[in-house]
């Protein structure tokens, strides 16, 4: 565990030529800021394992082919046993589930949910 803690700022667009956002397992909260769209560099982002919260599909919109990202990990697996995901993220590579300290890719997260009795 870090100790970094609080919300990421919107000044963070001008880090324009950034690769890697790693800031998994802190304390950040909130959303995450709309100004991340602007780094288009990012080939990994690691936001899992935070207090973040919401809906990042305009991030997810925009970072679509022919950018570089490769990675996303976020805390978009479900809450609890069958719950809903802290952050909702069509275009995360890994969703990871804080409570249980694990991240799944999207087919593993499917059959942790059927597993789970969540249909």
């Amino acid at each position: 565990d870090n100790i970094f803690h609080g919300t990421i700022s919107p000044l963070i667009n001008q880090w324009k030529n950034i690769t890697r956002l790693l800031i998994h397992q802190n304390k950040f909260a909130e959303t995450i800021p709309d100004e991340l769209v602007s780094l288009d560099q990012l080939v990994e982002i690691r936001i899992d394992h935070n207090s973040f919260s919401g809906n990042i599909a305009d991030f997810c919109h925009h970072y679509k082919d022919p950018y570089p990202l490769k990675t996303f990990y976020a805390d978009c697996g479900p809450t609890g046993t069958c719950g809903p995901p802290e952050v909702r993220c069509d275009c995360c590579t890994h969703c990871c589930i804080p409570d249980q300290n694990i991240c799944l890719n999207h087919y593993e997260v499917s059959v942790l949910k059927i597993e789970n009795g969540c249909f």
